[in-house]
């Protein structure tokens, strides 16, 4: 009833006699507010009873996400009934209202790949307005994407495995990853661009036609490279150095379109990023594009091959398949002709050594040691953990290095120096045929081995 009358006879007392004339008569309206009348108002010679009403909280609360990171679009679920969408940074709020003391569930149903977002809280009361963090960053569960590799530092068992892949395998040439899904490249004659979903080891090919070379950019299949060689991801696209057509290509992961960013490159191979510029490393050159505008600008070395460390042009590389990759501020170069590892510091375009033995007294072997006294043969493949680069060596030695970030120790890691083949089992055990790259999940290290045409595995 949406009006409640009552009616109240009160008596006063006074001197314990009983007054009958006085009649109050309450009106309640809406459960909440009252009007008090009194048809025939006599003056009171006693304080008249007080009446306090019952009121009801209706007071009603929401709940916002504030994202501070975000690198593509994420869900958000509240308790399994609303979806929030999040494409921004800054503040949304769920549409539901919440009375005081309500629980809520907030939870992520689906984790985008590429990136792996992250609630400060998953579940509560709500006796206020709240605000639950959400930070995205690429990578996955695992750890942060640094230059298409997750870095956590690795905890591994010490075995070395097979990757077992449904689909082709042919010669593999460059790796890299988004923390989901491995991107190797596969050289001439094959020419195509895969993709391996990890948890199912199915691989499928996301570019180029098999056994055709070519320069075409188109979507898919109706793209052509000419030997393919270290790959880069970034942003859910592939950045790719092409050896035989010298150029560097990219691919949109969205709809697999390819195209040519840069042309007229002798034997670009290495690839990395920081972010903002992807880095190459021609044979006697480091130069950056800019993602945002492809803008070309040439960092460290010239046109001519030798050695030297200094500022800009006046390093000196000579470099063949050698790869690079960024990590704080610094790339780490892999000057394989030059039997060396080497830095470029991109505050200032200087370029060091800091192992192995390079020119005017070169000896291209394998020895461990610290900085100068250590020996590099060959090295090809380089990827990080955070704390060590893990270098893949290839040439005559088959075997993985693994190079100290903090005191540039160099040390032997898995495999048989002088000694090819393709042998599963523990790091000493291990067989490599020439590996070339490396990557890693966070997890487990991944090894292009090149002349075996497989994939292997460290956990």
């Amino acid at each position: 009833m949406k009006y409640l009358i009552l009616s109240f006879f009160i008596f006063y007392c006074n001197k314990n006699s009983i007054n009958p004339k006085i009649k109050t008569f309450f009106s309640l309206t809406n459960s909440s507010n009252f009007v008090i009348s009194n048809p025939n108002p006599t003056p009171q010679t006693s304080n008249p009873i007080q009446i306090t009403p019952t009121t009801q909280n209706n007071t009603t609360y929401i709940l916002n996400i504030n994202t501070t990171e975000i690198i593509t679009t994420i869900n958000i679920s509240l308790n399994s009934t609303e979806t929030l969408s999040i494409t921004s940074t800054g503040l949304k709020s769920f549409q539901k209202k919440f009375n005081q003391a309500e629980n809520f569930v907030v939870s992520i149903p689906n984790q985008v790949v590429g990136q792996f977002c992250s609630l400060s809280e998953s579940s509560g009361i709500i006796n206020s307005n709240k605000t639950i963090d959400l930070s995205c960053k690429e990578g996955n569960s695992n750890g942060n994407l640094s230059a298409g590799t997750i870095i956590n530092p690795l905890s591994l068992n010490g075995n070395v495995t097979t990757l077992n892949i449904t689909g082709s395998s042919p010669k593999v040439n460059g790796m890299t990853t988004d923390g989901r899904f491995l991107y190797p490249t596969y050289s001439s004659p094959n020419n195509i661009i895969l993709k391996i979903d990890l948890s199912t080891n199915i691989a499928t090919t996301i570019a180029g036609q098999n056994g055709v070379t070519g320069s075409a950019d188109g979507i898919g299949t109706l793209a052509s490279f000419n030997d393919p060689a270290a790959s880069l991801y970034y942003n859910n696209f592939l950045f790719i150095t092409e050896l035989g057509g010298g150029r560097i290509r990219k691919i949109d992961l969205s709809n697999n379109q390819v195209s040519t960013i840069l042309t007229g490159l002798s034997n670009p191979y290495g690839i990395t990023t920081e972010g903002i510029y992807v880095y190459f490393f021609t044979y006697t050159r480091i130069g950056r594009i800019k993602i945002s505008d492809n803008s070309l600008t040439y960092l460290a070395g010239t046109t001519s091959t030798g050695y030297a460390d200094g500022i800009g042009t006046i390093a000196r590389f000579n470099n063949d398949y050698g790869t690079i990759y960024h990590q704080n501020g610094i790339i780490y170069i892999l000057d394989r002709l030059n039997c060396s590892l080497r830095t470029l510091d991109l505050s200032n375009n200087q370029v060091s050594t800091i192992a192995g033995s390079p020119p005017p007294t070169p000896n291209c072997t394998t020895t461990d040691g610290i900085g100068l006294s250590s020996r590099l043969e060959q090295a090809e493949g380089i990827g990080s953990d955070g704390t060590f680069l893990y270098i893949a060596q290839s040439g005559t030695s088959h075997i993985i290095r693994r190079f100290h970030i903090s005191t540039n120790t160099l040390s032997y890691f898995s495999g048989l120096n002088g000694v090819s083949g393709n042998i599963d089992g523990s790091l000493i055990n291990a067989r490599f045929n020439q590996p070339s790259q490396i990557s890693s999940d966070g997890r487990k290290l991944y090894v292009a081995d090149y002349n075996n045409n497989l994939i292997r595995i460290i956990d």
